[in-house]
């Protein structure tokens, strides 16, 4: 019945008698363009002094229970609107329609207030004020629905302006321009790459790892440094890890289909960066990041089954650190060349030297067999500099 004498009331005078019946058809209207034209004209209209604020023949007229809206997009409730980020296309599809939507909501706000108050004998500057907010947020909208179109290439860099005029006298203008066209990356120096993926939980990090190997199969010639490059520095780490090496896309998305569990590498977090597993010969243990976590990550690595698993058969060697003070390296040096000449099978020795605060630090590693030759380097050693170490 509303509906009906809206419409009755608006057909017989031609156009809205009041500002009143002007807010409600404008209100009524569930077209985006009807309605910002139906505002415009209202505000139009009231500002020349065109409009009464009440005409005996919208006396009876009261606002719809709700706005007049389109049939698509649905309307949903906030807690159903799927969360998206605003790095991907569709997140900021969604981000978009979510301001326009605020702009809507706001034309219809002012002209449901209009509507509702137009029976009270209110301030002329109280409808001014109103009449002024439905016209502004129709304006937005529509700038909004503008810059939404297609914007036409112009030959060069697209540039846009973007002023923010506070109440106070505060203003910030702020010239953006068109990024330029991203360079091809450089080809990488190594043939396969670490692919790191993380999630919250076990569920989360399957659903990423298919993901992955669903856009690595649609993109098969994918630079995979990139790809690892972005999954690492681009990408929040979660508890839930997961590492493999591959050196193709085609290759990736198999690995992640099938999980191999001696080329894909599944764990807890275990420090700030995951760790991978090369096997083969040499077996390649890698654990990025600083010393202070690595000594901590060792031991759990070496017990995990996948790396057991690689080194299976293979000979234990024994580690030794020798600290010795105030000798500078270049001594040192001399004291291995001198060894080197003397120390049956130092060759199977592998030692490697670090000078840190005043100190230098020799790490020796051998095999069983070679246990003689690090107890005669030691001999040398002592000989040498038996007061410093």
């Amino acid at each position: 019945m509303e509906g009906r004498e809206t419409k009755r009331h608006t057909a017989a005078a031609g156009q809205p008698a009041c500002l009143a019946s002007a807010a409600i058809a404008a209100l009524c209207a569930s077209g985006i363009d009807e309605k910002r034209r139906l505002t415009k004209q209202m505000a139009d209209r009231w500002e020349a002094r065109q409009l009464s604020l009440i005409s005996s023949r919208a006396g009876h007229l009261v606002p719809p229970q709700r706005p007049g809206r389109p049939a698509k997009p649905d309307l949903v409730l906030p807690h159903l609107v799927p969360r998206r980020s605003i790095r991907s296309e569709k997140g900021m599809i969604a981000l978009l329609h979510a301001i326009a939507h605020i702009e809507l909501n706001a034309i219809d706000l002012a002209l449901d207030i209009i509507a509702r108050f137009a029976r009270l004998s209110m301030p002329r500057s109280f409808y001014d004020g109103w009449v002024m907010v439905a016209r502004e947020e129709a304006r937005h909208f529509g700038l909004l629905n503008d810059r939404l179109a297609d914007w036409p290439d112009p030959g060069h860099p697209r540039c846009a302006g973007v002023n923010s005029l506070g109440v106070g006298g505060t203003n910030a203008h702020v010239v953006l321009e068109q990024a330029p066209e991203r360079a091809p990356s450089e080809p990488s120096d190594f043939p396969c790459q670490i692919l790191c993926l993380s999630g919250r939980n076990r569920a989360a990090l399957d659903a990423n790892s298919a993901a992955l190997a669903d856009w690595l199969r649609a993109n098969p010639g994918a630079d995979l440094a990139d790809v690892a490059h972005t999954l690492k520095q681009g990408r929040r780490a979660f508890d839930k890890r997961r590492v493999l090496v591959a050196e193709t896309a085609t290759e990736a998305a198999g690995l992640l289909d099938t999980r191999d569990p001696q080329r894909v590498f599944t764990h807890d977090r275990l420090g700030t960066a995951p760790g991978v597993v090369v096997p083969g010969t040499p077996t390649v243990l890698v654990l990025p990041g600083p010393p202070r976590e690595l000594q901590a990550m060792w031991p759990a690595a070496m017990a995990s089954a996948v790396v057991q698993h690689a080194i299976a058969g293979r000979t234990v060697y024994h580690q030794e650190t020798v600290r010795i003070f105030g000798l500078p390296e270049s001594g040192l040096a001399e004291t291995l060349r001198e060894a080197e000449g003397v120390v049956a099978g130092f060759a199977d020795l592998e030692i490697t030297t670090c000078l840190r605060r005043g100190e230098v630090e020799m790490v020796t590693r051998y095999e069983p067999h070679s246990a003689e030759a690090y107890r005669r380097l030691m001999d040398l050693m002592r000989e040498r500099h038996g007061s410093m170490i």
